[in-house]
């Protein structure tokens, strides 16, 4: 995998991105079950159903070199993740999450990620961020998160805390979500934002179809089929010109529900 830092210059910020692999694009105002942990720690107050997840990457033709695990329930969660070669060093991350109600129909969340081994640019870094997830109407979802909230130094000066404004749009009756996801930097202003926009599909009872593409092409295709007590699923990466870079494989098993399911 190629290294992924960003160190702009001053007008955009100084950034500090982590690497991708393994974990798989959900949307801040979409994020549901385990999933929730890595994407928006709000949401693990939406259920209490206890859940496990594994996650194994294709990459480059090999598969389970990278892999994670993820732990979820009564609004707590814990996920790790290996990734092979992050600039020729293998990665571990460790992300210990909750979430809860803020008063009905609003729920809020932190987190704390920990990166156990690393690259020297990663090594031992941490990071605390807090999630916001709005369900206040039916049909709409609004959702936020900020990272990097402590700003660890970047070449010798602290890095910028990282936004993602979110907003999910259902039509129930077309069993279809629309999203988008706006994410910047506290350094950057709203002309260098970045755009991810997607939409979630109910193609039969239990399935459901992915699609997500980034403002620059980049697109990410995929399935999950969930079953009474466990779930399968398979999301795809392609950059712009349709190449697949990667594939993640995910299956997950649920305890018993007390609460709503996702």
């Amino acid at each position: 995998m190629v290294l992924i830092v960003l160190a702009l210059s001053a007008s955009a910020g100084n950034r500090l991105i982590l690497p991708e692999g393994v974990y798989y694009h959900r949307f801040v105002s979409n994020a549901a079950g385990p999933e929730a942990v890595w994407i928006n720690p709000a949401a693990l107050g939406q259920s209490k159903v206890l859940c496990t997840e594994y996650l194994g990457e294709y990459f480059e033709g090999k598969f389970l070199n990278s892999w994670g695990a993820v732990v979820s329930g009564d609004g707590l969660g814990i996920s790790y993740r290996h990734l092979e070669n992050i600039g020729g060093n293998p990665y571990n991350e460790y992300t210990f999450a909750l979430g809860a109600e803020l008063n009905r129909d609003t729920y809020w969340g932190a987190s704390y990620k920990y990166i156990k081994t690393a690259a020297p640019v990663f090594n031992k870094r941490h990071f605390w961020n807090v999630g916001l997830l709005i369900n206040s109407t039916p049909n709409l979802a609004l959702g936020m998160t900020f990272s990097n909230l402590n700003r660890g130094k970047l070449d010798n000066r602290r890095s910028d805390f990282e936004q993602i404004y979110s907003l999910t749009y259902k039509l129930p009756q077309y069993r279809v979500s629309f999203s988008a996801d706006m994410s910047l930097s506290s350094g950057q202003s709203l002309k260098g934002a970045e755009w991810n926009y997607g939409l979630e599909y109910d193609a039969a009872r239990g399935v459901k179809l992915f699609g997500v593409i980034d403002h620059s092409g980049n697109y990410q295709l995929g399935l999950k089929i969930n079953f009474e007590k466990y779930f399968v699923g398979d999301q795809s990466r392609h950059n712009s010109g349709s190449h697949q870079t990667a594939n993640t494989a995910y299956i997950g098993f649920m305890g018993q529900s007390q609460g709503p399911a996702f």
